[in-house]
């Protein structure tokens, strides 16, 4: 079997950045706000400013469309579930990436997100410790 080259071409990146904005903006269609978490203190990684934690997504597939695809059903679905007017928090907005998979001898490519729909009001959150002094 020859050997997979894992660089993908500036015009594949193009064209896959591209698919996904795409698709975060239909995503993001119809939600009052959008906020990312700069915009707010985390409780923690995980939470957030709301006190929720915040859900993981992630589209594979053997093409950026197939994976961007996947990755958009899954926050469709889970917006679908939501009330109207839930505010959308990004904790990681949606990357896009493509490794080589050895085992099976092809590309694969991801899509991964944190995010939030909440309509609960947000916490007061006092300074974050890290631990140093």
């Amino acid at each position: 079997m020859p050997i997979l080259n894992p660089i993908v071409t500036a015009e594949e990146a193009r064209i896959a950045s591209y698919l996904l904005e795409m698709a975060a903006d239909a995503f993001e269609k119809g939600t009052p706000e959008r906020r990312s978490l700069t915009r707010g203190r985390s409780l923690a990684a995980a939470f957030a400013i709301t006190g929720e934690e915040y859900v993981e997504f992630l589209g594979c597939g053997s093409t950026a469309l197939e994976a961007v695809s996947a990755w958009l059903k899954g926050v469709q679905e889970y917006k679908d579930g939501k009330p109207d007017g839930s505010i959308l928090y990004w904790r990681i907005e949606p990357e896009i990436d493509c490794f080589v998979d050895f085992r099976e001898g092809k590309y694969i490519w991801k899509v991964y997100s944190r995010l939030l729909l909440s309509d609960k009001p947000e916490r007061e959150v006092g300074p974050i410790f890290t631990g140093n002094a």
